[in-house]
């Protein structure tokens, strides 16, 4: 999955909406958080250094904004 047209509004529309539809109320206190901010995200793969032939697992990956992100650049993404 590539993401080269991602869209942070889109995204962040989509994830309010489902969220909405199925009554998922994320709470912070217990670190339930849907990243957005694709600057954020863009830290964090960047941070990770990870190399085209990497593989990556993901815990928690909630929506897949940071998956699609690792996808690209990872050779494989398993997200649990």
């Amino acid at each position: 999955m590539k993401s080269t047209n991602y869209n942070i509004q889109n995204e962040k529309k989509a994830i309010q909406a489902l969220c909405k539809m199925y009554g998922i109320y994320p709470e912070r206190g217990r670190g339930q958080n849907f990243l957005c901010s694709k600057e954020i995200l863009q830290k964090i793969v960047d941070s990770a250094e990870i190399q085209a032939g990497d593989s990556v697992l993901e815990v928690g990956p909630g929506f897949g904004t940071l998956t699609s992100l690792l996808a690209d650049r990872a050779k494989h993404v398993t997200a649990v």
